[in-house]
């Protein structure tokens, strides 16, 4: 059982949260400007991970914000 939990869900090297499968995006779907953004952040993190939604949403919102600026 703790193996089918395990190929449903990872953890998210940004926010280092279990998160549900469904919610990964995988960095080489990330647009450029964004991926920099994480990347100055989170050094370790690179395109070819998985990013969950909730970081990712956060990371757009905020590079949104900077080119309102």
């Amino acid at each position: 059982m703790a193996n089918q939990h395990a190929q449903h869900t990872f953890t998210c090297p940004v926010c280092g949260k279990e998160k549900p499968m469904r919610s990964a995006v995988h960095g080489e779907m990330v647009r450029p400007a964004v991926a920099s953004l994480v990347e100055r952040e989170h050094p370790g993190w690179s395109s070819g991970e998985r990013i969950c939604a909730d970081c990712l949403n956060h990371y757009r919102a905020e590079y949104v914000e900077d080119v309102l600026e």
